[in-house]
C-alpha cells in the first residue's frame, strides 16, 4: 500500500493513499479526502495556527480546516477548498511547501527539471498571487 505522510501538526496529519491525501484530526481519527491528484501528491503543509493545509503535486490545493469539513470533489466551486496550477494547460509539479515570512505567504519549490517555471515562488493566500522569486 502507498500510504505515507506528507504533514503532521499538533492536531493534524495529512496523509495520501496513492493518488488520494486526507486530513487526519488526530484527537479522533475524523479523516476526510482533501485532494485528488494526477500522480501521487509529493509534499503537504500545515501552518502553526492550523487554519488551512496546502496539499502539492500536480499543482495545488489549499483547504481550510474548518467544519463542515467537505470532502474534496475535482471540478466543484466551495469556501471548503480552492484549486491552482492543476490542468494541462496551466500546470505547475510541486515538490516541496514551507512557510512564508508571514503568516498569510508559503514558500512553493516548484520541479527543478522544469526549464521554463522550475524554482521558488511565494504564493500570497489572500491575494491568491504566485510570484516567482528564484531564479529571477
Amino acid at each position: 500500500m502507498n500510504n505515507r505522510i506528507l504533514a503532521k501538526s499538533e492536531n493534524y496529519i495529512i496523509t495520501h493513499e496513492w493518488e488520494i491525501a486526507y486530513l487526519i484530526r488526530l484527537r479522533d481519527n475524523f479523516k476526510i479526502m482533501i485532494g485528488e491528484f494526477y500522480g501521487d501528491p509529493s509534499c503537504a503543509f500545515i501552518p502553526e495556527d492550523e487554519r488551512f493545509c496546502i496539499i502539492g503535486g500536480r499543482g495545488f490545493i489549499i483547504y481550510n480546516i474548518h467544519e463542515p469539513f467537505i470532502p474534496y470533489e475535482n471540478n466543484k466551486k466551495t469556501d471548503q477548498w480552492i484549486d491552482f496550477y492543476r490542468n494541462k494547460d496551466n500546470e505547475l509539479w510541486i515538490d516541496s511547501i514551507y512557510n512564508g515570512d508571514s503568516k498569510n505567504e508559503v514558500k512553493i519549490v516548484v520541479d527543478p527539471y522544469d526549464k521554463i517555471n522550475g524554482g521558488i515562488y511565494i504564493f500570497n493566500i489572500k491575494k491568491k498571487e504566485l510570484k516567482k522569486i528564484l531564479p529571477e
